[in-house]
């Protein structure tokens, strides 16, 4: 009976861990999803917890975004002085 309850606990920690690991790569997917259909929120930045390689794509990819908004802003500004 023990046995069980050992695995049904170590399933039960095996799926928070794989959630855990998974979810900055989640994000990832989803905003990189979102800009190259052209829905990207320009605004929003993933969020950064580590410094390992996941963590420098992070910070690439929020990087881009911030250069995209900032062109993006300079086109719009150009727009609204020519109309």
């Amino acid at each position: 009976f023990a046995l069980v309850i050992s695995g049904i606990i170590i399933i039960a920690l095996s799926i928070v861990a794989v959630n855990i690991a998974f979810k900055p790569i989640v994000s990832l997917r989803n905003i990189v999803t979102d800009l190259s259909q052209g829905n990207g929120d320009l605004t929003r930045r993933l969020e950064i917890d580590t410094q390992d390689d996941l963590g420098k794509i992070a910070t690439g990819i929020n990087l881009f975004i911030e250069k995209l908004q900032i062109m993006m802003l300079g086109t719009r500004l150009v727009q609204e002085v020519a109309d």
